[in-house]
């Protein structure tokens, strides 16, 4: 378990670091491209745009899902400590990992695969077109 916990602290931090090395910040754009592959959710979706393995939407749908069993377990977690007694734990453990790894791990990414819809891909050949 300890083990666990550092490899997500781990994660964590490379995360923010990737965040943080942005141009924006006065950074490099080399050192943002290194950064951006200690991200593993990056990695797979620079993959899935070279190579494509998994189309774009495919995200958007995995992160619907996992924000979905979020919110239905905290609404089912809440029921239960509203009635006053658990008599079932896993529910609670279940929220437990889904919070400790979405918000820890894959929350930037997961903000990203939420956006996937709102990005516009914009045609450099033409100037006033814009696809979605």
């Amino acid at each position: 378990a300890t083990r666990k916990v550092y490899f997500l602290l781990f994660v964590d931090v490379l995360q923010l670091l990737r965040i943080m090395t942005t141009p924006m910040y006065g950074w490099a754009l080399d050192t943002q491209q290194i950064m951006n592959y200690t991200d593993l959710v990056w990695v797979f979706t620079w993959l899935s745009g070279k190579v494509p393995v998994v189309p774009r939407y495919t995200f958007f749908i995995v992160g619907v899902i996992l924000v979905s069993i979020a919110v239905a377990d905290t609404w089912y977690v809440t029921h239960l400590f509203q009635q006053g007694g658990i008599q079932k734990l896993w529910p609670v453990k279940l929220l437990r990992f889904i919070v400790a790894t979405v918000v820890t791990v894959f929350f930037n990414s997961l903000v990203k695969w939420l956006m996937v819809p709102l990005e516009c891909l914009i045609d450099p050949d033409s100037q006033d077109t814009m696809s979605i």
